[in-house]
């Protein structure tokens, strides 16, 4: 599992974006060589494609053989998910079947009456309303919550 500079190859599954809705994502698993899980992990999560922004990018890290690490690396080489350098080539190929739904997007709970709860100043949205409220007491006398 070790290279020569003492280094291990790792899985590392991301979710990969650019699939025309941020409701959905693409797993897709890079063969990195990497120290650590963690240093694996980082890496992998400034890969292409990946949905950088997103706190759960990395959704897996596991430490694999050389050719097993060998096998994701030409896989990914062969994938058009990854060849593609445009919308247009992209929608060439039929990728629906590998889309999964964003887990973040399916429980959108913000209630039609947390929505309207919410205070703002301006179109600055105020996260502790009350403590807004009680240092600018001119304020409270507009704000119907």
């Amino acid at each position: 599992m070790n290279n020569e500079n003492n280094k291990n190859y790792y899985a590392v599954t991301c979710k990969c974006g650019h699939t025309g809705s941020k409701q959905k994502y693409i797993p897709i698993e890079f063969g990195i060589i990497a120290h650590n899980a963690k240093e694996a992990a980082s890496i992998g999560r400034k890969m292409p494609r990946c949905k950088h922004n997103h706190k759960d990018c990395v959704l897996r890290v596991r430490q694999v053989s050389r050719q097993e690490y060998i096998y994701i690396r030409k896989r990914n080489a062969r994938d058009p998910y990854l060849q593609c350098t445009s919308i247009q080539e992209q929608s060439q190929y039929d990728l629906s079947d590998r889309f999964v739904p964003e887990t973040r997007y399916l429980d959108d709970d913000t209630d039609e009456e947390e929505r309207k709860s919410m205070v703002f100043s301006g179109k600055n949205k105020i996260r502790k309303p009350k403590k807004f409220i009680r240092f600018n007491r001119d304020y409270s006398m507009e704000v119907n919550y």
